[in-house]
């Protein structure tokens, strides 16, 4: 279990994107356009600032049967990122995500500052009821080239007939796993990572995609609690589809 815990920090994590979610029921009368003076309260840290709007499009037909067409744009949330754009906060009608993207550096940075930025967007916000949370990595690994065999860094490859050509122009797995005990359940799926994924020359890179959520009824103290619970059986996947040859990768 030690070892699982401590994924996240081997040197080379192939972590892409980090991801945060937190789905939330929020009271009607909330103002949406408030979010643009929400960005004040993370400007130091977030300086980059985008409004999100629903645009929704009325037609209306008058008494010569001439439809007449008007537009209007509802806030929706806004988008603020860090200066050197790594790091991600959207605030939103429906909840919150946060981002990390590459380079990763450990969990015990990533979600205090997650927490920190809910805090803020709850104090505005005031959620009724936690609906739903979710992390998801998006890891891209880097296998050597310029041809691979999938079984030598993954423990289950996508699955192709001895008597077919085993060499494969694309493909695309996806499973869903379910984790009774703990109300949980993971989305995994492995593909070709999409070009410009890789960082380094005469490599392949492989896209593996594990989001974990849970979906009820929470308080807020108790949808954070459950975070870890995420964050541990977002790494025992990860460590379960991969060989001990793919985790040398990253050392």
């Amino acid at each position: 279990m030690a070892e699982v815990d401590r994924l996240e920090e081997i040197e080379h994590a192939p972590i892409q994107e980090a991801v945060l979610d937190v789905r939330a029921e929020l009271p009607k009368e909330l103002a949406l356009e408030d979010v643009e003076a929400l960005h004040g309260k993370v400007s130091r840290d977030y300086p980059d600032k985008k409004i999100q709007r629903i645009w929704q499009q009325e037609f209306r037909v008058g008494e010569a049967l001439s439809p007449e067409a008007g537009t209007a744009g509802k806030v929706h949330g806004g988008i603020f990122r860090s200066e050197d754009g790594k790091q991600v906060v959207q605030f939103r009608s429906d909840g919150y995500t946060f981002s990390r993207l590459r380079p990763y550096t450990q969990w015990e940075e990533l979600f205090p500052e997650a927490k920190r930025l809910w805090d803020v967007y709850a104090a505005w916000a005031k959620p009724l009821k936690v609906r739903r949370i979710a992390t998801r990595y998006i890891n891209v690994i880097e296998l050597p080239g310029p041809k691979v065999n999938l079984d030598d860094y993954f423990t289950a490859p996508v699955p192709v007939p001895k008597d077919l050509p085993q060499e494969l122009a694309t493909y695309m797995q996806r499973a869903v796993l379910h984790f009774p005990a703990e109300g949980i359940q993971a989305i995994v799926t492995q593909s070709p990572a999409p070009p410009g994924s890789t960082q380094k020359p005469n490599t392949i890179p492989v896209l593996l995609d594990i989001d974990v959520f849970k979906v009820g009824e929470f308080s807020e103290a108790e949808a954070w609690r459950a975070f870890r619970d995420l964050r541990r059986i977002k790494n025992r996947v990860f460590r379960s589809y991969l060989t001990d040859e793919a985790i040398k990768l990253f050392q």
